[in-house]
């Protein structure tokens, strides 16, 4: 987990996600959901599970274009911090891994 804080506990200490062919995996600094301010609202996780669904089908680049204007507009000329995304789709060729990845 990147940047996680000290005391950021996830599940029994050892969670896995499996990963599987034409899985999307998003990541995300706290500057997307925390995108907004007081008049319009804040993206929040609910926004950005609306857009991922909305536009799942898009190329990764597109998706990752309308996340950031999305929260880039809804921030407007007072954006403070920063806002960094990465999108994965997982393709074909290989067995689907069960633990690739793993937290603790």
């Amino acid at each position: 987990m990147l940047g996680a804080a000290e005391d950021c506990i996830l599940g029994s200490g050892q969670d896995i996600l499996p990963i599987h062919t034409s899985d999307r995996l998003i990541l995300y600094t706290d500057g997307i959901i925390e995108a907004g301010n007081a008049k319009d609202g804040f993206l929040g996780v609910d926004g950005l599970e609306n857009i991922v669904t909305q536009h799942y089908e898009s190329e990764p680049r597109a998706l990752a274009d309308e996340i950031m204007a999305v929260a880039k507009n809804l921030c407007g000329p007072n954006e403070r911090d920063d806002m960094s995304l990465v999108l994965l789709d997982i393709i074909g060729g290989r067995p689907p891994c069960k633990d690739l990845i793993r937290y603790s």
